[in-house]
């Protein structure tokens, strides 16, 4: 049995804090770069999908490079890239040169998340779903922070001030470099990595129980990405300062954080299938109240609709790693990135019906998606215990590698 490298899970997580701080300081500025651009509706609502599909792109292209190369080395880079990037969109002359940024920054985004979670993976020995949730709960919490920071940076000056955020991506590069194992490169298995064909064959082998996965996560995501991206527009017309959205998109992101901290230890209680099932009703419910009261009380319900939509992410990955052990980057990367990449286009797409119906009706109908979805959960394989649950996927997607490998030696003696 592997033992917990707690070194590398801790600078893994840092790494992922920080990275994920650099991701969300965007929102709270949105305003105020509509303002200083000139940006139109569109031009302002493209900002966030541009980092989001850009990092989510270059998540499936670089699990699977790095499986068989080197994982360590783009999980060191990512943060830096990210940091230096991001920090300088407030000072970005034109749309065309922030947009140049935030692609920049969203392909060092791509590099970190994939290599990262499988490194946490490995690292975390027989407790993976603990030390996935310990990661994620890492990235949410930095993604939590983000708009507080850099609000606070900002204040009561002019959005150039981002330019002060730059250096946290250096350093956390700096400790994950120190502290990371530069043994064992090739993620959590120790044989040959295959092709892109056997990498076909094992994920649809598992095909079915890894889209219920990838839909219940982007559900969630789609969520996600209408509430930061609507919320700061409807507080800045409620009259609420740049330091009161970003204190409020914090508490909202924070209780996430917590939501993917607590979904780890729920699951090995529950099961992910109930798990899924619960959180997606208790998110429909608390996000729809939310958006249909106004003041303290509503911004209480969406941060309580937080916890219960985020409990299932991180349970979700480390599923989905379970279901194809050899290839926990790019299984990583599709619940991961793409997920959220696929999500942000939402924010353009209802673009339409926000000129039609206003933000927070838009905000009540997405609502409904986590209880759709979880829905979807109760069809995930299901077992007696939570421990048992964890065995069936990964004896199941074992015995699929076997088979693939069966066929490839009887192709080669051929």
């Amino acid at each position: 049995m592997r033992r917990t490298h707690k070194p590398a899970i801790a600078a893994l997580s840092l790494g992922h804090f920080v990275n994920d701080t650099y991701t969300s300081n965007i929102y709270p500025l949105l305003p105020l770069l509509a303002l200083k651009l000139h940006l139109t509706e569109l031009q302002v609502f493209s900002l966030v999908p541009t980092l989001a599909i850009t990092a989510a792109i270059m998540q499936p292209v670089f699990g699977f490079v790095t499986e068989r190369v080197s994982q360590r080395l783009f999980a060191i880079i990512g943060p830096a890239v990210t940091g230096c990037c991001i920090s300088l969109i407030g000072v970005a002359p034109s749309y065309g040169m922030l947009l140049a940024l935030l692609f920049i920054g969203g392909m060092g985004a791509g590099t970190f998340h994939p290599q990262a979670v499988s490194l946490v993976a490995r690292a975390s020995g027989h407790k993976r779903r603990v030390g996935v949730s310990l990661f994620t709960a890492a990235g949410t919490f930095g993604f939590a922070l983000g708009p507080f920071i850099a609000a606070s940076v900002i204040g009561a000056g002019d959005v150039s001030r981002t330019i002060y955020l730059m250096g946290g991506g250096v350093l956390a590069a700096v400790f994950v470099y120190v502290y990371c194992p530069t043994g064992e490169r090739r993620g959590t298995d120790a044989r040959p990595k295959a092709g892109l064909q056997s990498l076909l064959r094992a994920l649809r082998a598992v095909r079915g129980p890894l889209c219920i996965l990838y839909l219940i996560s982007l559900s969630r995501a789609i969520v996600h990405m209408l509430i930061d991206n609507y919320v700061p527009f409807i507080l800045s017309g409620e009259g609420y300062t740049i330091e009161a959205i970003g204190t409020i998109l914090t508490a909202f992101l924070l209780a996430g954080a917590m939501g993917s901290l607590a979904g780890g230890t729920l699951s090995e209680k529950l099961g992910g299938h109930l798990l899924g099932a619960i959180s997606g009703g208790a998110a429909t419910l608390l996000l729809g109240l939310s958006f249909l009261t106004h003041g303290p009380l509503g911004i209480l319900l969406m941060t309580l609709g937080s916890f219960a939509m985020m409990t299932m992410m991180p349970v979700n990955i480390a599923w989905a790693q379970e279901l194809v052990p050899r290839e926990t980057s790019t299984v990583s990367a599709l619940l991961m990135g793409l997920v959220w990449g696929v999500a942000s286009i939402a924010v353009p797409a209802a673009g339409p019906l926000v000129t039609s119906w206003g933000f927070r009706p838009i905000l009540v109908g997405a609502s409904l998606l986590p209880f759709l979805t979880g829905v979807l959960a109760l069809r995930l394989p299901r077992a007696d215990d939570a421990a048992s649950l964890e065995e069936r996927p990964v004896e199941f997607a074992q015995r699929a590698e076997s088979m693939c490998a069966d066929e490839e030696t009887v192709e080669v003696n051929a």
